[in-house]
């Protein structure tokens, strides 16, 4: 058996003409006095392959600190870049107009409920500043579309309770400079 190097890993390879060779590449089953031989192979093909599960396993421990490192490293990085976004530095009507084309429009607020993941909810969640800004713009709060019984995704009629939680529709209300409110309900639906 030799060992060879091609592209940085090592090949091992049997000597051809000798019996190992001979073994390799044959079904011959009377092993005999080739034991001894082919133990010996064993036992240094054995000793690689443990320093090799070593080997690997210490850079597998490694590429998973690197990888932590990099994710904290980039992290960091993207906070620093927000100090420099220009969003950040766009004056508070332009995020005012911006944050208005987020809202729903009645037809699509008819279908939907109060949920803090639509618009203007979401806005407030953002950031500190989106928040102060939102919440600065009455007009992004004044439309209230209450619609009993609401409608699913796929337009039939809904039977759980209420789909606007009191307190949210209270505290769009206080945030509403003038409030609009539609009223959207069924007559063949008991009015309770």
């Amino acid at each position: 058996m030799r060992a060879t190097r091609r592209g940085g890993a090592v090949r091992l390879r049997s000597h051809p003409g000798t019996r190992h060779h001979m073994l390799l590449n044959s079904n011959e089953t009377q092993l005999g006095s080739n034991l001894h031989l082919l133990n010996s192979v064993l036992s240094k093909t054995g000793r690689r392959l443990a320093y090799l599960d070593d080997e690997i396993a210490r850079l597998r421990d490694r590429l998973v600190q690197l990888e932590e490192e990099r994710a904290s490293v980039s992290s960091f990085d993207d906070w620093n870049l927000g100090i420099i976004s220009p969003l950040r530095w766009m004056p508070p009507e332009v995020l005012w107009k911006i944050f208005s084309w987020t809202l729903p429009s009645i037809q699509v607020a008819l279908r939907a409920t109060c949920d803090l993941s639509h618009s203007p909810w979401v806005l407030t969640q953002i950031s500190g500043h989106w928040r102060a800004i939102s919440l600065s713009a009455p007009s992004l709060w004044s439309l209230l579309v209450l619609n009993y019984p609401y409608y699913d995704e796929i337009g039939s009629p809904h039977s759980s309770a209420s789909p606007f939680p009191l307190l949210m529709v209270k505290a769009q209300i206080q945030r509403a400079g003038k409030l609009h409110i539609r009223f959207y309900a069924s007559e063949g639906m008991d009015s309770g």
